[in-house]
């Protein structure tokens, strides 16, 4: 008989031949051991089976995970590729933007640098044959070219701030409408020359004191008007002012309307991007940066608004501008506007409103010392020239001078310095700084070092003439208030008295010369020449207050306001009050017809 391998295996584990016949207790015992070895065995076939299921179940759920990794993978990689194709093409775009931007600012730098150095040529060869006209024009041309530039870089500059968030925005208590109706003043000339008309609307719930920055505030009106009457041809723009938000969050609203080329929907789309104009053509008609709108509308957005635009190619556009206009505390509205509009009709008319006034200019570069001389000078001040802080403070040592223009950067001693140690000696005279740093906080450090006042350089000579003016009539009106506390008897002259006589004869000299301008303005009046009375009025205002007689600027600035927007009917009743209060002050009293008449 043949036993089974597992048979024998046991039998010899029991020490019993497969020959022999077990006994019935060996027998038991070894059916017992064979039993237990077929259940091990079946449990360990089991086990393995079960090993198995679970092995290939495993491979499954690895090959499934394995499958679905590899296709999050290939949409991960598609996705990524898709995203590097598009900032790809991204860049590409906005490499050939600033490619185009640059070309077309070469252009436009080139323009004018071409200009200002063949006109500047021509004249130091004396071209003009002696004609003064020609003279003249290159002049103009040599000028325009020079302040052009000037507004390139200012783009340039004030996009650049932006980019990198670092341009600031101040708080100031100004007169809103006067700072947008100044602005718009710029191109009233301009609008005239090109045949278009340029009016301004204020509507009743406009705001009129506000707290805000009125430098940006001017920034955005002019470039929103500047471009309204760069691309009109025909017709006219139309600036509306107005009110919006609420009584506790007011608001202001410009509206600047125009019938010029207007644009279609892709071409708005694009309108607020940097470097960008209407379309190429334009930048090559018009000419510009393509910067302006975009920093228009990122500085309405600092001072809690927007600009918006809606356009209807062929007919015309209407820019929007709306901002922010809280109402000024009760301390803070007649501050100083930091940033008033340059008045130079004084100056460019020959008027001497710093007559008899003694000015140190300090400036370490030659050109600069003979340039603000020459325009000190014509407008009637006694001007002396240092080159640094050090022969500033020589200078007062030797004389008296009543103003102190300084430079902020020069070599030896600079403007800091210079001031503060003026200061700390008890000079008390007005110091102008000036300085190429136009940022808040170097405004702030200059005043904090002992200036009175502050122009940015590159310098406006109307301004920095207005600019001295403004600090001298401060100056005598806070010597006006300290003489009306001091005793009235008993006291002897001194030297701010004796420089207050003497303003006193230079206002008597120019009160001579307002009946000129009264009738010059009647005359105006009656012909509708908005522009002409607009710009006598401008000149009364800013001569009067700075000669001490702020009673004729009220009227003034109203009489100026009113021609601006074209409303003659008003501008004549300010007029009439002007012309009572010239009376009262000179004791005139022929009575004057203030309304237009019919010719």
């Amino acid at each position: 008989m043949h036993m089974h391998d597992l048979t024998i295996r046991q039998l010899g584990r029991m020490g019993l031949s497969p020959g022999l016949v077990p006994t019935p207790e060996l027998w038991r015992a070894f059916l017992d051991r064979v039993s237990a070895a077929y259940t091990q065995s079946d449990q360990d076939r089991y086990t393995l089976e079960r090993s198995l299921r679970i092995s290939s179940e495993e491979m499954v759920a690895l090959h499934d995970r394995l499958r679905t990794h590899n296709e999050d993978l290939e949409q991960e990689v598609v996705a990524r590729t898709r995203s590097l194709r598009a900032a790809m093409e991204k860049a590409e775009a906005a490499v050939n933007t600033k490619a185009t931007f640059l070309a077309n600012m070469s252009h436009e730098i080139r323009t004018p640098i071409n200009a200002i150095i063949g006109f500047a040529e021509l004249l130091s060869l004396r071209a003009d044959g002696g004609d003064e006209s020609q003279r003249d024009e290159w002049v103009g041309i040599v000028h325009g070219s020079a302040k052009h530039l000037l507004e390139l870089i200012n783009d340039v500059l004030d996009y650049s701030k932006l980019d990198a968030g670092m341009m600031t925005v101040e708080s100031t208590p100004c007169n809103i409408i006067q700072v947008v109706t100044d602005s718009l003043a710029l191109f009233q000339r301009r609008a005239l020359d090109k045949g278009i008309s340029l009016q301004v609307c204020v509507n009743d719930n406009c705001p009129t004191q506000a707290l805000t920055d009125p430098m940006r505030v001017r920034q955005i009106v002019t470039n929103l008007a500047g471009n309204a009457v760069k691309f009109t041809e025909h017709g006219g723009v139309l600036v509306t002012l107005s009110g919006s938000g609420t009584e506790h969050e007011p608001r202001l609203r410009v509206d600047v309307k125009d019938t010029g080329i207007g644009m279609n929907d892709e071409q708005v789309a694009q309108m607020f991007a940097p470097f960008t104009q209407a379309d190429s053509s334009t930048t090559r008609r018009f000419g510009g940066t393509g910067l302006g709108l975009s920093i228009a509308r990122a500085l309405a957005q600092k001072l809690g608004g927007d600009v918006s635009v809606l356009s209807v190619e062929g007919v015309g556009s209407t820019f929007s501008l709306e901002i922010a206009a809280p109402r000024p505390t009760a301390t803070g509205a007649k501050a100083p506007d930091q940033n008033a509009q340059p008045r130079s009709e004084a100056y460019a008319s020959g008027v001497a409103p710093l007559a008899g006034r003694r000015v140190l200019i300090v400036d370490d570069n030659a050109i600069n010392l003979k340039l603000f001389k020459l325009a000190l000078t014509r407008a009637g001040a006694v001007a002396h020239t240092v080159e640094n802080g050090e022969l500033a403070l020589r200078a007062f040592e030797s004389e008296p001078f009543d103003l102190l223009i300084m430079d902020m950067q020069m070599p030896v001693m600079d403007g800091f310095t210079a001031t503060r140690s003026l200061r700390e000696r008890g000079v008390t005279q007005p110091i102008l700084a000036l300085t190429a740093m136009s940022a808040a906080a170097d405004r702030e450090r200059c005043i904090a070092c002992g200036c009175t006042g502050y122009l940015a350089k590159p310098v406006d000579l109307g301004n920095l003439v207005n600019a001295a003016t403004d600090l001298l009539a401060a100056r005598a009106r806070e010597e006006t208030q300290q003489g009306a506390l001091s005793p009235a008897s008993g006291a002897p002259v001194t030297e701010s008295e004796s420089d207050d006589a003497e303003l006193r004869v230079i206002a008597a000299d120019w009160l001579s010369q307002v009946p000129t301008r009264l009738d010059q303005m009647h005359q105006a009046l009656r012909d509708a020449d908005a522009q002409a009375l607009a710009r006598i009025a401008h000149a009364i205002r800013g001569t009067s207050g700075s000669l001490g007689l702020p009673q004729f600027v009220d009227p003034a600035a109203r009489l100026e306001e009113d021609a601006l927007a074209g409303r003659l009917e008003q501008a004549s009743l300010a007029l009439a009050e002007l012309v009572r209060l010239v009376d009262a002050t000179t004791g005139r009293c022929a009575p004057r017809d203030t309304h237009p008449s019919a010719d």
